[in-house]
C-alpha cells in the first residue's frame, strides 16, 4: 500500500526572503516523494516530525521522531533519507522542521 505525505507545519529559521528558501522547499518535496514510496509497507496513519540543518559544504543533517510510532518506523524514515538528494544546498546555511502527516491511499 502506498502512502500519502502531506504537510501539517514547517517552521524554517531563515529569512523570508532568501533565495534558499526555494531551494529548501524543493528539497522537501523530495524528502515528500521519497517518503511516500519508501513507506509503502507500513500501515496505519502517523505524524513524523524531521528537523534538517544546512551548513555550507556539507549534507543536510536530520533528526527523525514520532510520537505514535516505533524505532523501526524511524529507522526506515532515516534509510530513506540517508542516500543524498540532489540540489544545490552545499551554500544553505539553516534549519527547518517539518511535520508530516503520513496516511494510507
Amino acid at each position: 500500500m502506498k502512502k500519502k505525505v502531506t504537510y501539517d507545519g514547517i517552521e524554517m529559521s531563515l529569512p523570508a526572503n532568501d533565495a534558499a528558501v526555494i531551494l529548501i522547499l524543493k528539497y522537501l518535496e523530495k524528502i515528500v516523494a521519497r517518503l511516500e514510496e519508501g513507506l509503502n509497507l507500513e500501515s496505519g496513519m502517523f505524524q513524523l516530525s524531521l528537523q534538517v540543518t544546512f551548513s555550507p559544504g556539507t549534507l543536510p543533517k536530520y533528526e527523525i521522531s514520532s510520537q505514535e510510532k516505533t524505532p523501526k518506523v524511524i529507522e526506515n524514515t532515516a534509510k530513506l533519507l540517508k542516500r543524498s538528494i540532489n540540489g544545490d544546498y552545499d551554500r544553505v546555511a539553516g534549519s527547518v522542521k517539518v511535520n508530516f502527516l503520513v496516511e494510507d491511499r
